[in-house]
């Protein structure tokens, strides 16, 4: 495994925590802004399996959690779990350049507003757990999956990230 490959995949989820809860933070739509570092995590995922995923997951949800007032491990549970569920598609999904990102992305975003609800409910506030499905993140899920060709596609530029045809 090369240099890049290894550390590259964790570098760039926590360069997008940072751009997105910096940078981001001043491009919003009715207070809403892309989740772009959720959209890498289920490229690196996809690409490189369930232990580097939850790998990746972790390292980005953890750095959400320290930047973000969500508590503690709240963003690293669901960006762990996520980059499981799409490490176990590696190799099984076909990726076409524009519909199975966005369907894969928004399905990941569902997944993050529904465990979210979940979690905000059995540990804090059940009333908060309503949140979780607010106008606000209904826009992100539309903003991501209009994202995710364009980072995918961005993303296999890089050739380390192509499937090589004699299947290693």
């Amino acid at each position: 495994m090369t240099g890049f490959k290894k550390w590259g995949s964790i570098v760039i989820i926590i360069v997008s925590v940072l751009v997105q809860t910096t940078i981001l933070r001043n491009f919003t739509i009715a207070g809403a802004r892309p989740d772009i570092a959720l959209v890498f995590l289920v490229f690196f995922a996809n690409f490189e399996g369930k232990m580097r995923g939850q790998l990746i997951g972790f390292c980005g949800g953890f750095i959400e959690d320290l930047l973000s007032l969500s508590p503690l491990g709240f963003n690293s549970f669901l960006k762990t779990l996520i980059g499981f569920l799409y490490g176990i598609t590696k190799g099984k999904i076909f990726i076409d350049p524009i519909l199975m990102p966005a369907i894969l992305t928004g399905i990941a975003t569902l997944v993050k507003m529904i465990l979210g609800a979940l979690l905000l409910s059995i540990f804090i506030d059940p009333v908060l757990a309503a949140e979780a499905f607010s106008v606000h993140n209904w826009i992100a899920l539309g903003f991501n999956m209009l994202l995710a060709p364009f980072l995918f596609g961005f993303m296999k530029l890089f050739r380390i990230y192509r499937i090589r045809q004699d299947g290693f």
